[in-house]
C-alpha cells in the first residue's frame, strides 16, 4: 500500500509543475511567504530567531499554501476529467488518500524551508553588524515538527473538502475559514503598539516551549487522525464517479 501511495504522491507532485509555472499561483505563494515568513522577521529582528512566536508564524506558511494545493486533489481531477480513470484503477482507497495528502505535505514543507531560510536572512539583515545568528534549536526543530503536523492536518482538510466539490474553487470556498483566521491573527499582530508587541513577546518567551510544543503536537496528531478517518469514511468510489 505504501508503494501505491508513493506512486499517487509522485504523480501529484509531477502535476504540480503546471501550477508552479503558473504565474498567478506562484505569485500567490510568494506573497504568503513574504507576509508570514519574511516580513515578521524584519519587524522583530534578532528576537525572531529565538521566540516561540516565530513557530506559529512559520507554521502558517505550510498551512495556507498546503491547503491551496490540497483543494485540487479531487476537484481538480474532476475538472480535468481524469478522476474516473484514477478511481477505476486498482489502487486501494487508502493509498489514493494517503498519496494525495502526502503530496500536499511535501509541497507545504518546501515552502516552510524557504520561509525558514528567508526569515533567517531577514532577521540577521535587520540586526545589522554583530555576525549572523542561527535559529534557537527549539524554534528551528519546533517549526519543522509542528509545521509538518500542521501541513498534514491542512492537507487532509483540503482533500476532504475536495472529495465532493465540483470545482477547485468550490472546494477552496469550503475551507476558506483557515485563510480568514490566519489573516485576522496576522493583522492583529501588525496593529499592536510597540510596547504591546514587546509585552506579548515576553509572555510567549516566558512560557515553557516543551510544554507548549508538546501540547500543540498532540492536538495536531489527534486532528490529523480524525481528518484522515473522516476522509476515509467519505471516500466512496461510486459516489465520487457519479458526482
Amino acid at each position: 500500500m505504501l508503494a501505491d501511495a508513493y506512486t499517487v504522491m509522485w504523480k501529484e507532485l509531477l502535476l504540480l509543475r503546471r501550477s508552479v509555472l503558473n504565474l498567478r499561483s506562484l505569485l500567490g505563494a510568494l506573497l504568503w511567504l513574504l507576509l508570514l515568513g519574511i516580513s515578521p522577521a524584519l519587524t522583530l529582528g534578532p528576537a525572531y530567531l529565538s521566540s516561540p512566536l516565530s513557530i506559529a508564524l512559520l507554521c502558517a506558511v505550510p498551512s495556507v499554501i498546503g491547503q491551496a494545493m490540497a483543494v485540487n486533489a479531487f476537484a481538480g481531477e474532476r475538472e480535468a476529467h481524469t478522476l474516473e480513470t484514477l478511481l477505476a484503477s486498482r489502487l486501494p482507497d487508502t493509498a489514493i488518500l494517503l498519496g494525495k495528502v502526502a503530496a500536499g505535505v511535501v509541497y507545504s514543507m518546501l515552502y516552510l524551508v524557504l520561509a525558514l531560510v528567508g526569515g533567517w536572512v531577514a532577521a540577521n539583515v535587520g540586526a545589522g553588524a554583530g555576525g549572523w545568528r542561527p535559529y534557537a534549536p527549539a524554534v528551528l526543530w519546533g517549526a519543522l515538527a509542528i509545521g509538518l503536523l500542521a501541513a498534514g492536518a491542512v492537507s487532509a482538510l483540503g482533500v476532504l473538502a475536495s472529495l465532493h466539490a465540483a470545482t477547485a474553487r468550490e472546494a477552496a470556498m469550503k475551507a476558506w475559514g483557515l485563510y480568514v483566521l490566519i489573516a485576522v491573527l496576522y493583522s492583529a499582530l501588525g496593529f499592536l503598539k510597540e510596547e504591546q508587541r514587546a509585552a506579548l513577546m515576553e509572555r510567549v518567551d516566558a512560557a515553557r516551549p516543551a510544554i507548549v510544543l508538546g501540547t500543540a503536537g498532540m492536538l495536531l496528531v489527534v486532528l490529523n487522525l480524525a481528518l484522515m478517518a473522516l476522509a476515509a469514511r467519505r471516500f466512496k468510489r461510486a459516489q465520487l464517479i457519479l458526482d
